[in-house]
Parts: C-alpha cells; structure tokens; sequence
C-alpha cells in the first residue's frame, strides 16, 4: 500500500442540511459534506467549509495537516477561515493551487502549481493538469512507490493538453467527479459530469491506456439535488458496471 484515502466529504456545493444538526458529529452513507479528502493522514485535497469538522470526527490531530492541494478557489473547495483553525490546532500547512491563482494567504506558505510539471511532496510525487471548470481549477496526480492515483473533482470531460499528459497513466485508481446524476441533458454538462459522461470518458480512458482492466473507478462530488436515489440503490446499480461511489469517511488503499 503507498496511500490511504479517507474521503472526509464527498458532495457538492448543496451539502446536506442534517450536517448542522443530527450528523454534525458522524458519517452518514447518505448525508454529504463538501468535497475533501485525507491522504495518507496529513495531506489534504481541498479543505473547504466540513474538513475540520470531519478531522475531528476521525480524532485525526489537525497539527498532522502537512499539506493542502486546492483543486480551486470555490468556496465549497476552499473555505479560508479553516486554515487558521488547522494553524491553531499546531499544523504549518503549505497551501498548492494552480500559480495563476496567485492566491495569497498570511500565515501559510504559498506553492504555485505549473500543469504537467511533477513536484515533490515529501515521498510523493505530484502533478495537475487543468480542469474544465472555473476558479484556477485543476486535476491532481499522486503518485508514490510505485503507486498512481488521479483526483478529479469538479470538472467535466477532459481538456485536450491534459488528456494527452494522462496518455499511458495506467492509473491504480481515479476518483472523478459525478455532480450530476444517472441521467442526461443537464445543462451543467459543460463543467459537471454525469453518470453517461463517465460511461463514455472509461471507454476512452481504457482505449487510451490511461486505465488498465485493474483500476479503480470512485465516483465523488455527487451533488444531493441531482442524485435522487439512496447510497445503497446507487452502489448497487454501478457497482457491476465497474464504478463504485463513495461515502464521507470511507476508506481507499491504494
């Protein structure tokens, strides 16, 4: 194993309401906090408005938090009042975005991200390529002994240059945004994915070899509005086709 996945939030931006009250202090299958994710206990994927809450309910120590990668600046992604409260919790977190993002943040080091340039975080190795979406978004690849994984989570489809980079990944795992629902015409197409969109990226993906018969497939970012079936009903249905979603505090070994 080179990673562990604990998937602190894994919805949109319309996050459940029960987050406020009955679920504020556990997971729950079918209630979702925004989008964010734990890598091997101190590297954080987005830290948006439910990641310091989800920390403590795993009893992680916010002072483990080394690093954050910020898919963008969208305020389900990045939440900036939680810094202060990993800073206080005795973490000294070097903060990754896209360069052009130029985000400046007192109290953290800043690390502009350049697509298809590989940098060094600590034993892990990381790239992004661009995302088809706003806000200075990107898609990240991780990748340690011998292990790869990619993260993308808003964003839909994939762009041209990065599409290419990912040529031969031969990816362990990808875990793609699934904002949208098993349905089609949505008009959030354009910077969302769908069920049918992921249907077809695979069948490239695979063509392209940037997926092997091996890889997982996680399915994230599935918005509350536009999923209309329980985490049971939808695991049991996209299981078989290869694809499993996931839920807040799930784990993943790559």
């Amino acid at each position: 194993m080179s990673f562990e996945l604990i998937f602190l939030g894994t919805g949109a931006a319309d996050f459940s309401p029960e987050l406020e009250t009955v679920h504020k202090n556990r997971f729950d299958g079918d209630v979702r906090r925004c989008s964010s994710v734990l890598v091997n206990g101190h590297i954080l994927i987005d830290c948006g408005p439910h990641t310091v809450g989800a920390l403590n309910i795993l009893k992680t120590p916010l002072s483990a938090v080394t690093d954050i990668f910020l898919t963008h600046l969208h305020d389900d992604h990045f939440r900036p009042e939680a810094v202060p409260e990993l800073i206080d919790g005795g973490a000294n977190p070097r903060i990754w975005c896209r360069a052009d993002a130029a985000l400046q943040f007192a109290g953290a080091q800043i690390i502009g991200v350049k697509p298809h340039i590989e940098y060094d975080c600590g034993d892990i190795a990381v790239s992004a390529i661009e995302a088809n979406h706003d806000a200075f978004a990107v898609h990240y690849i991780f990748k340690r002994g011998g292990k790869k994984f990619f993260y993308g989570c808003d964003g839909a489809w994939m762009l041209n240059k990065g599409y290419n980079f990912l040529k031969n990944a031969a990816f362990d795992a990808m875990i793609l945004d699934a904002t949208v629902g098993d349905h089609e015409g949505d008009y959030r197409m354009a910077e969302h994915n769908s069920i049918p969109m992921i249907r077809m990226m695979l069948k490239s993906f695979a063509t392209f070899g940037i997926t092997t018969p091996d890889t997982k497939i996680y399915l994230s970012h599935m918005s509350r509005g536009l999923h209309h079936d329980t985490h049971a009903e939808r695991t049991a249905r996209l299981v078989p086709e290869g694809m499993t979603p996931v839920f807040d505090g799930m784990t993943v070994r790559i």
